[in-house]
């Protein structure tokens, strides 16, 4: 955590907004990173919820072990893009 990160607390998991919004931002992200990795997957809803995020897909086969690791790795890629979103914008602007 950074110097400015010990005394604000505006950016941590200690704040719910800021957490609230970092697992929505996730949750795009694995949309985008499953939306690459297979095209032909259906997106359905990705909330935010009470400890995380999530994403109900429509997929013509199930994943696997191996597919969650695949996803993984696509979405650091995509966070290392430094893509800019509504979410994520807001962020950037306040820290």
């Amino acid at each position: 955590m950074s110097e400015v990160n010990k005394e604000n607390k505006e950016f941590t998991f200690e704040n719910e907004q800021y957490r609230k919004t970092y697992w929505h931002t996730c949750s795009h992200i694995l949309a985008q990173a499953v939306k690459r990795l297979h095209p032909e997957v259906k997106l359905a809803i990705g909330p935010s919820i009470d400890n995380g995020f999530y994403y109900d897909l429509d997929a013509p086969f199930a994943f696997t072990q191996d597919d969650l690791g695949e996803i993984e790795a696509e979405m650091r890629k995509i966070c290392k893009e430094k893509l800019i979103s509504v979410s994520t914008s807001w962020i950037i602007t306040h820290f």
